[in-house]
C-alpha cells in the first residue's frame, strides 16, 4: 500500500495547501520512501527558500532532518516536534494504515519559542554570508509548543477522516 492508495496526489495536494493556510509553515506530504509526493511549493519565510535552492543545503539540512524525523514517526508511531540542525521547527504524523508505514504529513519552517537559527552552521553549509542569514532571519516567526501540538492536531484530525 502506497499514499496514492488512500487519496490521489490532487487530495495530498489540496491538504498540503491547507495545512499551510492553517499554520503558516511550509507544508509537505513525503512517502515511506521520504520522496514528495506533490509539487506544491510553499513557504513560511524567507530563508527556507534560500537553504532549498542550494544543493548543499537541501541535502545537508532538508533532506537529512526529512529523513530523521521520519523514522522518528515511524518507530514511535506517531507524531514527532524536533527542530532540524538549522534550528526551523519541524513536525510531522505518521500515515500508518493497516500497520504499515506509508509516510508522513508535515510543516516546517517557523522558530520554536526561545529558539534561534544557527546562523554560522547554515552558512557552513550553503556558502550563504551570515550577515544575510541573520538578515532573513529576523523576520522569521515564532511558534509556541503549544502552537505546534495544535498543528499536529489538525493533521491527525484530517488523516483520521482519510
Amino acid at each position: 500500500m502506497i499514499l496514492t492508495d488512500i487519496m490521489p496526489v490532487d487530495g495530498w495536494r489540496k491538504l498540503e495547501e491547507e495545512l499551510h493556510a492553517f499554520s503558516h509553515m511550509n507544508s509537505c506530504v513525503f512517502d515511506s520512501q521520504g520522496r514528495r509526493i506533490t509539487d506544491y511549493a510553499n513557504w513560511g519565510n524567507k530563508l527556507c527558500p534560500r537553504i532549498k535552492s542550494n544543493p548543499q543545503g537541501l541535502q545537508a539540512i532538508c533532506a537529512c532532518a526529512n529523513q530523521v524525523i521520519a523514522r522518528h514517526a515511524e518507530q514511535r508511531q506517531d507524531a514527532v516536534l524536533e527542530e532540524c540542525d538549522a534550528g526551523f521547527a519541524k513536525l510531522v504524523v505518521p500515515v500508518i494504515r493497516e500497520g504499515q508505514f506509508l509516510g508522513v504529513v508535515g510543516c516546517c519552517g517557523l522558530l520554536l519559542d526561545g529558539s534561534h537559527i544557527e546562523s554560522d552552521y547554515v552558512s557552513r553549509v550553503t556558502g550563504l554570508p551570515v550577515t544575510e542569514i541573520e538578515d532573513l532571519a529576523v523576520s522569521i516567526p515564532a511558534i509556541s509548543r503549544q502552537r505546534a501540538h495544535e498543528i499536529i492536531a489538525f493533521i491527525q484530525k484530517r488523516l483520521t477522516a482519510l
